[in-house]
């Protein structure tokens, strides 16, 4: 059996406190007793714990066994008890101990917490920012190779424009030729003529060099 059991046992089947320590005067003497802090409810007074009996030529004093023993055992269960709060006042501490030890940890893991969120907050503004400042430069690249691409069609055009003025001119420059070769062999052919002729079929005056 435990000693807390013991403790209980022997508070059950003592007599119910809570008690108190009285004093009553004997004669000339005055004795300490012990009794209950209520009222015996036939005695209208306390019940005797430790109290003066007399009997016929006898005179002693009376106390119950129960009650005896748990008034012998009292030092030791007090000790006891003291002893075991003392273990749990200990105990507390250590876990008072521990849990601010995990309070300020926590605390700690809060700001870090804290912190990195905030960097999270900063690194995504930065982000949205350079993602805007790509699709802004995306806009332009492809407003750039629009412009690129209508430069490149304009050249081409420019370019066929320029071959057809350089079939115009060779053209000419052949009529011309032509015109002088028959000059000076006092041949007739109208000018006009060979020119009309080389202006409509540049490539074919061309080639009938």
């Amino acid at each position: 059996m435990s000693k807390q059991e013991e403790i209980k046992q022997a508070l059950a089947a003592a007599t119910p406190g809570p008690w108190k320590v009285y004093r009553s005067k004997l004669g000339k003497h005055e004795e300490t007793l012990i009794g209950t802090e209520y009222d015996h409810p036939q005695l209208k007074a306390p019940d005797s714990i430790v109290g003066h009996a007399f009997g016929v030529g006898v005179e002693y004093t009376y106390i119950r066994e129960a009650d005896a023993d748990l008034i012998a055992k009292a030092p030791e269960y007090i000790a006891y008890l003291l002893e075991e709060n003392e273990k749990r006042l200990l105990e507390a501490q250590d876990w008072e101990d521990e849990y601010h030890a995990m309070k300020r940890r926590y605390e700690e893991l809060d700001r870090s917490a804290l912190e990195k969120h905030e960097l999270l907050m900063d690194t995504t503004a930065k982000f949205q920012a350079v993602s805007k400042e790509l699709e802004e430069y995306g806009t332009l690249i492809e407003q750039q190779g629009k412009e690129m691409i209508r430069l490149q069609q304009l050249a081409n055009k420019q370019g066929k424009d320029l071959e057809e003025s350089r079939k115009q001119s060779a053209g000419v420059r052949r009529a011309m030729q032509d015109v002088l070769y028959y000059l000076q062999r006092d041949s007739y052919i109208p000018a006009q003529d060979i020119l009309e002729q080389y202006l409509a079929f540049g490539q074919e005056g061309e080639g009938n060099q």
